[in-house]
């Protein structure tokens, strides 16, 4: 019983969700390195500040992301009729009872990283960002049906476009950032059956396979067509050419590294 006394809340500060070798790489090739790209391009190059603004971000997004994920796995799960347990009895009882605790530190690590932010153009609106995630969790947490469907992409949204507008504060990066990957992942999303959104399987890029790159592809010829109408840099689409490239070539490397599709 020891060890779990230490182990357990020392993973709980890295997350429940991202825990293979794979879902590691794709984390980290999928939101990290596409938001320095994002950062990068629109603001023509960035400093060292910007990169540990845009770290501290990240870190401070997922200390509040994964409360909802905690919650959901440990107590939201005890009022459902079928839960789908991620986690075994043990950790499942050792987390809900000290649920207040993880909270408390969670939030105040948030606060030490807020309070190293506060400087960044769009720091108000990152905060929005966590406040949004922070409600919204607490109406999923307790919904089970379409209505998920409708709030997951608010929750990614805020996930992924906060710490880009902590940096650009602009409307179009903003949609830009949905175009990277939110858009897409609600779609994804929101086909599970679970949903029961049958309409949504005609969807091409909603099939997780071969839709992800075609959704790049047809997503960065007409951001290239947009910039050389509006005048935009063309440096703009290296983020969705970078995803296209990555979701292209994916299951190819992650089968030879032994991960499978």
């Amino acid at each position: 019983m020891n060890r779990w006394m230490f182990y357990i809340p020392l993973a709980y500060f890295f997350g429940t969700r991202v825990v293979t070798a794979k879902a590691r790489i794709s984390w980290c090739m999928i939101y990290p390195v596409p938001l320095l790209l994002i950062v990068f391009a629109f603001g023509q190059g960035f400093d060292l500040e910007d990169l540990v603004q845009l770290i501290l971000a990240s870190v401070c997004t997922y200390t509040i992301y994964e409360l909802g994920y905690i919650q959901n796995d440990t107590v939201t799960i005890r009022s459902e009729a079928q839960p789908n347990l991620r986690l075994g009895e043990l950790e499942l009882e050792y987390v809900s009872d000290y649920w207040l605790v993880m909270l408390l530190v969670r939030l105040m690590i948030a606060g030490l990283l807020l309070s190293s932010l506060y400087s960044a153009p769009g720091f108000l609106l990152y905060l929005l960002s966590l406040l949004i995630l922070g409600t919204v969790f607490q109406i999923y947490n307790r919904q089970r049906g379409p209505m998920n469907a409708l709030l997951h992409p608010v929750l990614v949204t805020a996930r992924y476009c906060g710490p880009l507008m902590l940096l650009l504060p602009d409307l179009t990066v903003f949609c830009y950032g949905l175009l990277v990957f939110p858009v897409l992942n609600g779609l994804e999303r929101a086909r599970e059956p679970r949903y029961g959104l049958t309409r949504l399987e005609r969807i091409w890029f909603a099939n997780s396979g071969s839709g992800r790159w075609g959704y790049y592809l047809v997503v960065l010829a007409g951001w290239l067509l947009l910039c050389v109408t509006l005048d935009l840099s063309l440096l703009t689409g290296l983020p969705l050419f970078y995803m296209f490239v990555y979701r292209l070539g994916s299951p190819w490397i992650l089968t030879r590294l032994g991960l499978g599709r």
